[in-house]
Parts: C-alpha cells; structure tokens; sequence
C-alpha cells in the first residue's frame, strides 16, 4: 500500500470536524455488549488521530490502535486518551504478541487494502491476534451501492479560527480491480495572512460485495455473523454505500 496521508494528516482532523465520531462509537460498542459483555480489550485497525477510540475508552475498553501514517500517530499520542496506545504498523503485517478480545476497523479503513494478497493478509494478521471466538468488526464500501450510484466530484468546506479548509476530490473508475480512485486537491489558507498552501493526494478505495467478505472470512479462520447497513442497522440496499459486516473468529483456529 502506498503512503496517502502524509500531508493530509495535518488536516484531518479539522475536516473531519463535523462526523459523529461519539454516535459512531456508541453503536459499535451496543453490538460489542450485546456480542461479547465481557471484552474489554480492542484492537484497532486504521486507528487514525484517535477520534473513535477517544469514545471507546469512555465505554471502559482498553484500545490498542495500529496505524501506518506516523503524522496520525502523533497527532493520536498528543491527545493522551486514557487506556489507548497508537503503534505505527502496517495493517497487512503486523505482529503484537499478545491477544484480543475483538478487533475494530472504522471509517472504512480497510478499502485502501486493494489486493486480494493484501486483504487476506490483513484478516491472516487480525485473526493470529484474536482470541478463539473473538469478534472483527468493521465498516466497508459496499460494491451494489458504489456501481448503483457512481461517485461524482464532491467538494468540502471546513475552518476553525485558524485555517480554512478546501478539499476537491474527483473519483476514477477502475472496474476491473473493484477500485475507486479519488484524486484530492486540499487548499489551505491561513486565515491570518490570506496565505495559501495547496495539496494533492491520490486514495485508491476497494469496494466489497458481501459474498467476497465471506469467502475470505473462511480462508482466514472467521465465519460470518452478520452484516447491515452501518448506523442505522437495516438491511443493506442499493443505496447502502456503507455497511457493517461482522466476524466471529472459529474457535479451531
């Protein structure tokens, strides 16, 4: 995989202002109570600045995040949350030498895994790391919604008293890898001294269908428990861009 957040780290977070991160955490700790009440330790994938697990901690969980952009991880570790330590890891290759009751991957991480030697190493890694019956939760593009409304060119307006924050991103199809490629162009201007500074950066985003989660749930020792349209619990539709599959860990492997 290839680096895409260098620049784009510094801003993250101020573009991301406006998402319910809180809301988001409080619905992946309802299944997590309902599956396993017990669990108190999390492992993370694509941890990012901390956002979710700022929550999660709140809900008593200990988090261990993996993230492969060191800006995200300092950003992550000046904000000391209780109970959560960044490590910077690649998600694909990954050794931690201990285990977990669940694992967590968010805010669609695993879509900028766009190989199949990639995925099924990512999902190899998570589940050396689970305990047997552990649970990997995650959220995904899924596949029918993204091919049923094609993504268009989208544009973004974010500022705090300090920055103004423009991100364009325009959206190539590559239908032969199931990749959406979204090529961002992020304006920043200083508001002190009207000062711009522009910033391009290419995130190339895997689609999934269902079946092709669970196929490769059961060459990696998980089967399938469930899956819904994220948030909001429904079955997915066409117009389900984003959906929450979840995994339990084969108790033989």
């Amino acid at each position: 995989m290839t680096p895409n957040f260098r620049l784009y780290s510094q801003y993250y977070d101020l573009l991301y202002q406006d998402k319910d991160y809180k809301s988001e955490a409080a619905y992946i700790t309802r299944h997590l109570k309902q599956l396993l009440p017990d669990a108190k330790d999390l492992l993370e994938l694509g941890c990012g600045t901390g956002n979710h697990a700022r929550y999660l901690s709140e809900d008593g969980y200990n988090i261990t995040g993996i993230e492969r952009s060191p800006e995200m991880i300092t950003l992550a570790k000046q904000k000391t949350i209780r109970g959560f330590e960044p490590i910077m890891a690649d998600i694909t290759d990954f050794r931690l030498g201990r285990k977990f009751d669940a694992a967590l991957s968010l805010f669609h991480s695993l879509c900028y895994i766009t190989t199949n030697e990639e995925i099924v190493a990512a999902f190899k890694a998570v589940s050396n790391h689970l305990n047997p019956g552990g649970i990997f939760a995650f959220d995904l593009w899924y596949g029918p919604a993204v091919l049923h409304h094609l993504p268009v060119s989208r544009s973004k307006v974010q500022q705090n008293e300090y920055l103004e924050v423009v991100r364009h991103g325009e959206t190539t199809m590559h239908l032969d890898r199931n990749v959406a490629e979204v090529s961002y162009e992020i304006i920043v201007k200083d508001r002190a001294n009207d000062k711009y500074v522009t910033l391009k950066e290419v995130h190339p985003m895997r689609y999934f269908s269902i079946p092709e989660i669970g196929l490769i749930a059961e060459q990696t020792g998980f089967k399938m428990k469930s899956s819904e349209e994220f948030l909001t619990a429904s079955l997915p539709t066409l117009e389900s861009w984003n959906i929450f599959i979840i995994l339990e860990k084969k108790d033989h492997a």
